[in-house]
């Protein structure tokens, strides 16, 4: 925390209503129900309360924190993310000799697909 505010925004402010907030997240209802509860030393009241989807939570039994985002640069984003293509690295084999000689980073690149054990195990179950 810095301050009095947590670096994720909360407390969150109490509204009545949702509204289109700066950027492209909104900002969500919070309404004050006069509730407070005791977590580790502090009171918290329903400003502290992650926004969640009541009919996931039921479906899967577990929490998802889902926000809309409204906003060009998604597009973008998941244009971007799509066609980035393969994970790469760089490499060399060389023999281990104490680390002494200097090493010549441009005539030794080599550059090569990483795949994880996850993926080749996917690819092999996959193919006929």
């Amino acid at each position: 925390m810095w301050g009095s505010n947590c670096k994720n925004k909360f407390p969150r402010l109490f509204l009545e209503h949702t509204r289109h907030g700066k950027g492209s997240y909104p900002i969500y209802r919070k309404t004050d129900n006069n509730r407070t509860a005791m977590v580790r030393g502090k009171v918290l009241d329903n400003r502290w309360v992650v926004p969640y989807n009541p009919i996931l939570l039921a479906k899967f039994n577990c929490h998802f924190n889902l926000e809309i985002c409204c906003d060009i640069r998604v597009v973008k984003y998941l244009y971007k993310y799509v066609h980035k293509g393969l994970h790469r690295v760089a490499f060399r084999i060389s023999p281990d000799n104490g680390g002494s000689e200097n090493v010549n980073e441009i005539a030794n690149f080599s550059n090569a697909r990483w795949v994880s054990p996850p993926e080749v195990y996917r690819e092999y179950m996959d193919s006929p």
